[in-house]
């Protein structure tokens, strides 16, 4: 990459899609073995997040270790995942998960949609939203969680725009993509207007998909999840190594 940062201000983006828990346990797994193997996908200059994709890359733009996500309360009696009853649970959840009493001081992008017209919302920590009233906003899947309201709207899951919305990287000279939910939700018209960029897709393999089923919220494929986003993570280091910043870099 050239040394000078070009007119939009970002060199590097990290688009993180949605896929429910599972994507969200292997996109973890995925995000520890590139740090171990010397790569670190929170060095980017944006950072966008969809749906599962927003909590992680919220945790990731704060300088968090990702692997704490984790260590959220263990299944129990009731079943996993624990739906929300409103709104207010949800946010509170989120807000619990994440730890963040404010938004990192970073080029953050959470995705969501406007409940009623399904019009693309995005947000960054310009906005009336807390991290963790976007972060649910953008996890909120019609049918499952309720609606977030925010500043007078209500917002909805990212993923019903597009379960990578990475339209909104547009104009990095590099822009990594990770996408658990690949093999499930087609993408959108606008994601492949990415421009000059050069971009990289990583989607769980044949491998972790027949180990992690069809379910993204079933708890008992975590660790195959988990397991599978490591084991992927040393096919997607090699991909990134000349490409993406390091430390001593650019």
């Amino acid at each position: 990459m050239t040394s000078a940062l070009p007119p939009n201000g970002f060199r590097s983006a990290l688009v993180l899609g949605g896929g429910g828990s599972v994507g969200t346990v292997w996109t973890v797994g995925l995000v520890v073995g590139l740090r171990e193997a010397g790569i670190d996908l929170a060095r980017a200059d944006r950072i966008v997040g969809t749906s599962a994709g927003a909590v992680v890359a919220a945790v990731l733009a704060d300088g968090g270790d990702v692997a704490r996500l984790l260590t959220p309360p263990e299944p129990g009696p009731a079943p996993a995942p624990a739906v929300p009853t409103d709104a207010a649970d949800h946010v509170a959840r989120m807000d619990a998960l994440l730890a963040m009493p404010r938004w990192p001081n970073r080029d953050l992008v959470v995705t969501s949609v406007d409940a009623e017209s399904g019009d693309l919302r995005a947000w960054t920590r310009a906005d009336a939203a807390s991290v963790a009233e976007a972060v649910a906003a953008s996890t909120a899947v019609p049918g499952v969680f309720p609606p977030i309201p925010i500043d007078g709207g209500r917002y909805a899951d990212g993923g019903v725009r597009s379960p990578i919305n990475a339209d909104l990287a547009t104009g990095a000279e590099t822009i990594v993509i990770l996408e658990p939910g690949a093999h499930l939700y087609p993408r959108a018209d606008t994601d492949h207007e990415l421009g000059s960029a050069t971009t990289i897709s990583v989607a769980p393999d044949a491998q972790a998909i027949a180990a992690t089923g069809a379910d993204v919220f079933d708890p008992e494929a975590f660790r195959p999840a988990y397991e599978a986003g490591l084991r992927q993570s040393a096919v997607a280091a090699a991909r990134l190594r000349e490409l993406w910043p390091t430390p001593s870099g650019p």
